[in-house]
């Protein structure tokens, strides 16, 4: 399965003042702490301190500034917490800790989080109508935890990092997940077969063709 880019891009404003658009984003960081912690409370859950750090970006002093000078430049409160993660999460890749600069992905995700409830647009479990294995530009922990285990066979990234919290949550459950395989692997349309050999970090695509 090719998994295109999900994430919804918003221009303009809305047609509300600063305040209103400030307690909406204010609002929707609130349920968005309150998924992660749910999501951390699970009992099957290994990735307590993954979804942990997500909530406590979500209170961090920096961001949220960040969000309210957008809002009151005249951004919508969607776009605002969108441009603002992205700001933040390049500051963190730009960062010579590899810790950090892989922490980049999470700012996006939770952002994005808080974009779903600004939206409307509540989180549900994927569903796969077979086993498979998935391929995207790169993935986010949430996107992991969203098709929980069974179903999947494996990951495979165009770029990011095997050191990243979404292929650390799917080591840890079990999953094979292979990472900075390249943007060729984009080009294979769904449905195609592919070998993952996680050990020797080797991605066969159409293997009967070789």
């Amino acid at each position: 399965e090719l998994l295109s880019d999900r994430r919804i891009l918003h221009f303009g404003s809305l047609s509300m003042t600063d305040e209103p658009a400030c307690n909406a984003t204010r609002y929707a960081v609130e349920q968005a702490k309150k998924e992660l912690l749910q999501l951390e409370d699970r009992p099957d859950g290994g990735d307590q301190d993954i979804l942990m750090f997500q909530r406590m970006l979500l209170e961090d002093g920096g961001l949220l500034r960040e969000i309210d000078d957008y809002i009151n430049a005249g951004a919508g409160a969607a776009a605002a917490v969108e441009r603002a993660g992205q700001i933040y999460a390049a500051k963190l890749s730009c960062m010579e800790d590899e810790y950090f600069s892989l922490r980049s992905a999470d700012v996006l995700d939770a952002c994005h989080r808080v974009v779903d409830v600004l939206d409307g647009r509540p989180r549900k479990q994927a569903v796969l109508s077979e086993p498979s294995i998935l391929v995207s530009e790169s993935f986010y922990p949430s996107d992991i935890l969203s098709f929980g285990q069974g179903m999947v066979l494996g990951f495979i990234a165009a770029k990011g990092s095997i050191r990243s919290h979404a292929a650390i949550i799917a080591e840890g459950m079990g999953i094979p997940t292979m990472t900075q395989v390249g943007s060729g692997i984009l080009d294979y349309p769904d449905g195609t077969t592919v070998v993952l050999d996680g050990e020797n970090h080797l991605v066969v695509a159409d293997p009967d063709q070789d």
